[in-house]
């Protein structure tokens, strides 16, 4: 009889079981699904932007995907299987060398190799301690070389009030500031200084910020003038002196002769030469383009009528339209030809003066 009781006294606590199982199991599924939106729901939110699918990383490419940003400009110039040693955002930086100030950077975000001694910046902006600044999208700083390399839509303001943009520059800063673009990079840029604007472009460009500065345009350069007249000029180089205000235009020896001149043109109006320079240091307008070597212009009026002249020297006064001529100077106007020590040619009123003149004219 006790062992009959103890049979239905399991059999009774198994139904009871059985009766409870169906709450148990959905309190179950309830923990399951708590732990679980647990995991998901706190993650931080890069993780699962940057890891949500499973594949191998390659150490160079923690760059971009850890700062969740586009592919680098740099990617040939970063260490191939080195992962970062840490990354840093708004950063600034103050560098000096010797106790002497040398310039300040700031960038958005940055990276850093320290035993390559070389740091990656995004949106960043240098400005040097001779009021030189530069902007670029990117930039790798190599420590052990002193050289900032900035990379995409890089642009330049230099002291003087040139500006210069560009795809890619290097700012060397020791022993002296330097900026260089390689020739095979095209440049931009423009100077503004009081109703003078002249705009450039080149292969290549040299910049030293020494005492005078020099910028140095290297190849192919085109520059354009919007003062009293618009004009252009083309040279295989440039050296334009911020602390003077002149830019002086040459030809590359490689060429042959006859095309190793420099030269500038204006609507109706060209003049050529070996060498010319262009004076910018005027407050209001551009003031003389002189020119040296094998000079040479033509002038065509709008009545038909051509003036050209020769010598060994010449300037042309860009406000006034005068054209003057030295060195064993020839003018020639329809069939007239005139010499003399001077000769003078206002463009604006077609008139001309001679100094020790002697004209001949044709028949």
């Amino acid at each position: 009889m006790a062992r009959k009781d103890a049979i239905l006294k399991e059999v009774s606590n198994s139904v009871k079981w059985s009766r409870q199982s169906p709450l148990q199991s959905v309190l179950l599924a309830g923990l399951v699904l708590f732990f679980v939106s647990h995991f998901v729901l706190l993650s931080p939110s890069s993780l699962e932007d940057d890891f949500g699918g499973m594949r191998v990383i390659h150490p160079r490419d923690l760059l971009g995907l850890l700062q969740n940003e586009p592919e680098t400009l740099a990617v040939s110039e970063l260490p191939g299987n080195t992962p970062p040693s840490y990354s840093l955002r708004d950063l600034r930086i103050a560098s000096s060398h010797q106790r002497s100030p040398e310039f300040l950077l700031s960038a958005r975000k940055s990276v850093s190799f320290q035993k390559e001694e070389l740091t990656h910046f995004r949106d960043l902006e240098v400005t040097t301690v001779d009021r030189m600044v530069i902007l670029s999208k990117e930039a790798l700083y190599r420590q052990k070389e002193n050289v900032i390399h900035f990379l995409g839509d890089v642009r330049v303001r230099l002291p003087g009030g040139a500006e210069i943009q560009t795809e890619t520059a290097e700012l060397v800063t020791r022993p002296a500031l330097h900026i260089r673009v390689p020739v095979s990079v095209r440049v931009q840029g423009r100077h503004i200084k009081g109703k003078n604007q002249v705009t450039f472009s080149a292969n290549g460009l040299d910049y030293l910020a020494d005492d005078p500065e020099h910028l140095k345009l290297l190849q192919r350069v085109e520059v354009k003038t919007r003062s009293a007249r618009e004009l252009a000029i083309y040279s295989d180089s440039a050296d334009y002196s911020e602390n003077l205000g002149r830019l002086a235009f040459t030809m590359s020896e490689k060429r042959p002769i006859q095309e190793q001149f420099v030269r500038l043109i204006e609507p109706a109006f060209e003049l050529k030469a070996r060498n010319l320079e262009l004076d910018l240091s005027g407050e209001k307008e551009l003031q003389t383009v002189r020119a040296e070597k094998d000079v040479w212009f033509e002038e065509s009026a709008e009545t038909g009528r051509k003036t050209s002249g020769t010598g060994g020297r010449g300037t042309y006064s860009v406000e006034s339209g005068r054209v003057t001529l030295s060195e064993f100077p020839q003018l020639y106007q329809d069939r007239d030809t005139i010499t003399g020590e001077i000769i003078l040619f206002h463009r604006d009123s077609d008139t001309i003066e001679v100094r020790q003149s002697n004209a001949s004219y044709g028949n």
